[in-house]
């Protein structure tokens, strides 16, 4: 278990013994997003050599792998990242005057190229901020 799973276990003990604390959803939030991205790197930093051994296997056995592969682990990693979401909008929903809540919701949904929402996250803040 990485340390990030750790965390995020104990995250869920707190926010089990206390359901009420906005921090804990948004501090989940934050650790979840950080291993996501962890996980992503690690997957870019061995993509090209990926790649590699894809070209090479394509090229032996034309039917036996496809980029297609590469695609779903993307998507995967945007799904997880929406799950990510969901702790920034039960932070906002336990204390919705927490600016940070939106930034944090903000920068998360332009990773997952969500601009709009990103916009209307970027008025909550402006309007909470103001």
């Amino acid at each position: 278990m990485s340390r990030f799973q750790e965390a995020l276990k104990y995250y869920d003990l707190a926010i089990e013994k206390n359901p009420e604390n906005s921090e804990y959803y948004c501090f989940k939030g934050i650790i979840d997003l950080q291993f996501q991205q962890r996980l992503l790197q690690d997957f870019l930093d061995r993509f090209d050599e990926s790649k590699e051994y894809c070209n090479f296997i394509i090229m032996k056995h034309p039917k036996s792998l496809n980029y297609q592969q590469f695609e779903e682990v993307t998507v995967s990693q945007m799904n997880r990242l929406k799950e990510t979401l969901k702790y920034y909008e039960l932070a906002i929903q336990k204390n919705p005057k927490n600016s940070e809540y939106y930034q944090f919701k903000e920068n998360t949904l332009k990773k997952i190229y969500e601009f709009e929402s990103a916009m209307k996250s970027c008025y909550q803040i402006f309007r909470i901020t103001r």
